[in-house]
């Protein structure tokens, strides 16, 4: 409940949001708290990092099939996958998978989305069966907690 008590007239709207704060509420706060590390940092964690909370910018790529990762946009060796279960903690997760999916019906699947995220690294065996890397390979993996800022890549920008 909001109670707005002063001898001067009061913008009601501008106390709410004043109340209220900005959308969503702890993204500012959490951002500017978070360590923020490289995607190849990531790549590279050991079980030392495991639950650990983190800031990471990527390029993020799914075929909705066979799992998703998020690249290094500097290095594109570089990447690592994300887990199955994803947290939600303002529902901006929620809005960039939407979004995602968006991108992938106007332009096609492997749209490129580049992302500003808050993820938890999880150290788990990887199960992975992609060139180079053996079954059961010690790795990591991803969880997005809440997304900062997104952006449609072209594929041609790459």
């Amino acid at each position: 409940m909001l109670t707005v008590m002063t001898t001067k007239p009061v913008n009601l709207i501008a106390a709410l949001a004043l109340s209220v704060g900005p959308y969503p509420p702890s993204s500012a706060a959490a951002s500017s708290t978070l360590e923020t590390v490289t995607v190849c940092d990531l790549a590279h964690f050991g079980p030392s990092k495991d639950r650990l909370t983190f800031r990471v910018r990527g390029i993020y790529l799914t075929d909705f099939r066979h799992g998703s990762q998020l690249y290094d946009p500097n290095d594109k060796a570089c990447f690592i996958e994300f887990g199955v279960k994803q947290s939600d903690v303002d529902g901006s997760v929620e809005r960039f998978q939407q979004a995602v999916v968006d991108a992938v019906m106007r332009l096609g699947p492997g749209t490129p989305q580049l992302v500003d995220a808050e993820v938890v690294f999880h150290w788990v065996t990887s199960q992975s069966g992609l060139p180079g890397r053996r079954a059961h390979t010690p790795a990591g993996a991803l969880e997005f907690r809440r997304v900062f800022q997104t952006e449609t890549k072209s594929r041609s920008s790459e």
